[in-house]
């Protein structure tokens, strides 16, 4: 009767030790099928086609903590579906994912990120340097926010700071110096100073910015680009005339004029105070720039300054 009793205790015991092993390992399970089951059904067959064992569980840990700071499935999806296309190492999908998580938490735009990276996956460039140019995109955007932030007498929503952000990054992949960026900003931080409304000055900036973008995408120099805006914001050119201003570039170049010379009349016209408001009357802007650089028909001033 006691050895009945002794291996009744003993097997009380070992089923306790089977039960607490089972709830261990049940436990220790947890974290990644609930993640796994978590996840919209696109994303997670995007994840699950691509990837097995431990790749498939790293991949899915990054993605899980992407969604937990607030980057949409939408964005995510496109980018693990082409990554596993293309044959991408679980190493750099994680850094991948990690690089859009950084600027998520720095208050960065993440739809850059994703592009770049779709970007560089489309044309098969090597994953380690699609890496690369995502921390560029970063790199270009922190710089943008930190500009942003010299503005700090205006107030900008979430949707037009990130407008401001990707305008002044892109600008800078389009070749713009940051020195020079940084001289555009300077003076739009002294007028800010001057000027009263906030609403006027805020969209005063934000066509700056725009505008900066497109004429050095058309090939103008740096320093001419940061020239031409300083002494824009100066004689408080409204956003009309900087679009009026980006179409005489636009003009210039659809007609293959040298843009040296266009950027260089365009200057010295700003400078001397003309106006592009308007298209009737004054000659403002509707007579284009001369075919030899000059700024005819701008504004009051008349004929061609060279």
């Amino acid at each position: 009767m006691i050895r009945n009793i002794k291996e009744d205790g003993r097997n009380n015991i070992m089923a306790r030790f089977l039960v607490a092993l089972l709830l261990t390992g049940f436990v220790l399970a947890l974290p990644f099928s609930a993640g796994a089951d978590q996840l919209p059904q696109q994303l997670r067959q995007a994840v699950t086609e691509g990837y097995q064992g431990q790749d498939r569980d790293r991949i899915m840990d990054g993605i899980n903590e992407s969604l937990q700071n607030g980057i949409s499935p939408e964005t995510l999806t496109p980018m693990v579906r082409q990554a596993a296309r293309n044959g991408v190492d679980a190493e750099h999908l994680e850094k991948m994912l990690q690089e859009m998580t950084r600027a998520r938490l720095a208050d960065l735009p993440v739809g850059p990120m994703a592009a770049k990276a779709m970007e560089g996956m489309a044309k098969q460039v090597v994953a380690q340097n699609v890496v690369r140019a995502m921390e560029k995109v970063h790199e270009r955007m922190e710089f943008a926010s930190q500009q942003i932030d010299r503005l700090d007498g205006l107030t900008f929503s979430e949707r037009e700071r990130k407008q401001m952000i990707i305008g002044t990054a892109d600008a800078e992949a389009a070749g713009m110096e940051r020195k020079h960026v940084r001289q555009v900003y300077g003076e739009l931080v002294k007028e800010t100073a001057r000027e009263r409304s906030e609403t006027v000055m805020k969209k005063r900036a934000m066509a700056a910015i725009e505008s900066m973008k497109r004429i050095r995408g058309y090939g103008v120099p740096s320093e001419r680009v940061a020239g031409i805006f300083q002494k824009m914001i100066q004689h408080q050119y409204t956003e009309m005339e900087m679009e009026r201003v980006v179409d005489e570039f636009t003009m210039a170049r659809n007609r293959n004029r040298n843009m040296e010379t266009t950027s260089l009349s365009m200057e010295k016209y700003v400078d001397e105070g003309g106006r592009m408001e308007g298209s009737d009357g004054g000659g403002s802007g509707s007579g284009g720039m001369g075919d030899d650089g000059g700024s005819g028909g701008m504004g009051g001033g008349g004929g061609g300054h060279r």
